[in-house]
């Protein structure tokens, strides 16, 4: 902590002295801290010290020196201290520089000669209120509460301006001590705020001589913890949500739960271990576990009741279904009970009868065993009863009529092993393990064939005129390929699909509702029998191939003129490839639009553009590798990327510098607006451009062909370009050489 000096100096005529050295020196010495300052024209001087420790003043001015020590004692009526030297500058410092532990720092002192309870004196904090005026908005108190000498008692008070504007300090903290000693804390306010608000529990500790006690809200989990007992000594209730659900004891020994509804006791395990008494019904229960007897006058479950011990019952009505999942035992051994089950009619029952030891019938009762269920010496009886009774008075080995068949010890019926039907086999059902040899025709009502199927002829569903519906599921949902008798049509549905020669090639047909598609893993190869391939729409043909006399000729048609692309309105013809639309050609002023990068060789013959208000459109970059494009009829060339044309020095020989006078050329050529004839252009709109017949070489360019075989002369755009950034060089010269 920095510890700041200043003052000023002034001769006794009260004038300021400028100039005079002061020094700080420690206190009885002549050793100095720090340099030596001198006052100002307003006689000021200061230090600032980060050295806390004691340290006298010494003012020299000529050859007067003046001491201020630090060992001076001073006493005031009065002590005004104002800084204006920073916020964080204290207007006053106590320092206490004994080394001890405890230091005593300042005693405030009240001197009241009455001596009574309750003297008090007070520390006031004062600040300027929105008008200006200094109000007191704090006050700490000391208070004298009693002034018995040898047994003194007091009061430490916190007091705060309230907010009802009278002005009034309302006492808000009060730590006071009694008689023996005890220290209480008063809070007088309605509200106290625990906590800095930030993410961390707040805990208040309770510490006494023996045990200690702790309060701790949890912040994250949201609730409050107690480390110690809580004891309600008297009747007093904790109450829930409203004072009509409650917990409290109303008698020394008991507790009581009292809710104006319910009480829900949501466990896995309730374990009660004293006697319980009900005096109301026990419902909506999962499971009640009892270490002692359950004594009830009468008990009602409409659950399941699952009793791991014995129930002894002195008698059982039930009204509804028993499951059983143990074994039934009555009575014990050599002394059993009667077992009677009543059936629907009267008089019928079973009864296993304890005194002749028998399971009897009686009236209506029947016993009916399931085939292969009714066990004689362990072995289970594989006939049935109609099978038992055809048994009847047979003799092994031999056939009798309505009677059945028994072998003999060899599995003989007489002479035979086979049996030869000349009649029809009719049976509820065929189970045939090996092979079934048919040679007539099998008449099946209804087959349903588990296993691989062999046919090694013809297959007919139906005859002429009247077929049946055959249908072939595959693995995919809704997949399938039917055979539609009503409309004589052959169907796929769903995902089916028809392939050709394999499914890895990819060849196949296929349709998602709205398109048809034709995909092939290679070439798409059409052959017809005459000499023309035809593309229809609606039942108008728009692309044909014609092959006449060996010339091969693919016409797009609009109607039944040639030469156009569509029909009443405008269509476009779209080439793709790989996902992207390569080429756009469209009857609207029949432009060609390239999509993508594209390059035109046209290094076997010029590539010609027409005819009138014909476009070539590129949205990619446009590559010339050939010799020239010809724009004829007047079209358009247009790209959103550059148009790239072939002029590396790689692909050029023969190069020398152009020495001709490319101004005069330019001057030479004739600028013009025109109109075009109307067979070229029928927009009737004013152009401007470059009469080709004022142009000299290498600018013209082979004649261009008229739809009626007559020619007319051309210009060499690119060398168009090159003469004027030649001439552009020559005016650049000029303009160097003028100065300019």
């Amino acid at each position: 902590m920095t510890v700041n000096f200043r003052g000023y100096v002034f001769n006794d005529a009260g004038t300021a002295v400028s100039g005079a050295s002061v020094k700080l020196l420690e206190t009885g010495t002549t050793t100095q801290e720090g340099s030596t300052v001198t006052t100002d024209s307003n006689g000021l001087w200061n230090f600032a010290e980060t050295d806390q420790d004691r340290y006298d003043v010494e003012i020299t001015s000529g050859t007067s020196v003046r001491r201020i020590r630090w060992n001076d004692q001073i006493s005031l009526m009065e002590l005004d201290v104002r800084n204006n030297a920073a916020a964080t500058t204290p207007a006053a410092t106590f320092t206490n520089l004994t080394n001890s532990t405890s230091n005593q720092v300042a005693i405030l002192r009240g001197a009241n000669s009455t001596r009574a309870d309750n003297d008090e004196i007070y520390i006031s904090f004062e600040l300027a209120d929105s008008g200006g005026d200094l109000d007191e908005f704090a006050r700490i108190s000391a208070v004298a509460t009693d002034v018995t000498a040898g047994s003194e008692d007091g009061a430490l008070v916190f007091y705060v301006a309230d907010t009802d504007s009278s002005g009034d300090l309302q006492e808000a903290f009060r730590i006071a001590s009694s008689t023996g000693g005890t220290i209480s804390q008063t809070f007088t306010s309605d509200s106290i705020t625990f906590g800095s608000g930030s993410d961390t529990d707040i805990v208040l500790n309770f510490n006494a001589n023996t045990a200690d006690g702790v309060l701790t809200w949890m912040e994250d989990e949201d609730y409050f913890q107690f480390s110690d007992d809580i004891l309600m000594s008297t009747a007093e209730r904790i109450n829930l949500r409203d004072t009509a659900i409650y917990i409290y004891s109303s008698a020394d020994g008991q507790l009581d739960l009292v809710a104006d509804t319910e009480i829900q006791i949501a466990a896995t395990t309730i374990d009660i271990n004293g006697a319980v008494a009900l005096s109301g019904a026990i419902t909506g229960a999962t499971d009640i576990t009892l270490s002692g007897e359950l004594d009830a006058a009468t008990l009602d479950i409409s659950g399941a009741v699952d009793i791991a011990g014995t129930t002894n019952l002195d008698a059982v009505d039930i009204d509804g279904n028993v499951q059983i999942d143990g074994t039934v035992t009555v009575g014990v051994d050599d002394t059993g009970k009667d077992v009677k089950f009543f059936g629907a009619t009267a008089s019928a029952y079973l009864l296993w009868d304890e005194s002749a030891d028998k399971l009897l019938t009686a009236g209506a009762a029947v016993v009916d065993i399931v085939k292969d269920k009714l066990l004689i010496g362990g072995t289970a009886v594989t006939t049935t009863a109609a099978e038992l009774n055809v048994l009847d008075a047979v003799s092994a080995g031999t056939v009798t009529a309505s009677l059945g068949v028994v072998v003999d010890s060899n599995k003989d019926i007489g002479t035979f092993r086979n049996i030869t039907l000349s009649g029809e086999l009719d049976a509820g059902s065929l189970d045939v393990s090996g092979d079934a040899d048919i040679d007539g025709t099998a008449n099946l009502d209804a087959v349903d064939i588990d296993g691989a199927v062999q046919i090694d002829n013809t297959v007919t569903v139906g005859v002429d005129d009247t077929g049946y519906d055959v249908k072939f599921f595959g693995a995919t949902a809704s997949a399938y390929m039917l055979w539609d008798e009503s409309t004589d049509d052959l169907v796929l549905a769903g995902a089916a699909n028809l392939y050709f020669y394999d499914a890895g090639g990819g060849e196949k047909i296929s349709s998602d509702g709205t398109d048809f598609t034709f995909n092939s893993g290679n070439d798409f190869v059409f052959v017809a029998g005459g000499n023309e391939f035809k593309y229809q729409v609606a039942g108008e043909t728009l692309v044909r191939i014609q092959d006449t006399s060996n010339s091969v000729t693919t016409t797009i048609i609009a109607g039944t003129s040639a030469g156009a692309i569509g029909t009443t309105t405008a269509h476009n013809f779209q080439i793709w490839q790989a996902g992207d639309n390569r080429l756009t050609i469209s009857s609207s002023g029949a432009t060609w639009a390239f999509q993508q990068a594209t390059t035109i060789n046209t290094s076997t013959g010029a590539l010609t553009l027409g005819p009138a208000n014909a476009s070539l459109l590129f949205t990619g970059t446009l590559a010339v590798t050939g010799s020239r494009v010809t724009q004829s009829y007047h079209t358009n060339l247009t790209s959103t990327n550059a148009v790239t044309v072939d002029s590396s020095e790689t692909v050029k020989h023969n190069i020398e510098d152009y020495k001709n006078d490319a101004l005069s050329i330019v001057r030479d050529m004739s600028v013009v607006t025109y109109d075009h004839d109307e067979w070229l252009d029928d927009s009737e709109s004013k152009r401007l451009g470059v009469i080709a017949e004022s142009v000299q070489e290498p600018l013209a360019l082979d004649e261009i062909e008229r739809p009626d075989g007559t020619k007319y002369p051309g210009i060499n755009t690119y060398g168009l370009e090159t003469l004027l950034v030649r001439a552009m060089q020559q005016i650049d010269k000029r303009l160097e050489k003028a100065g300019i």
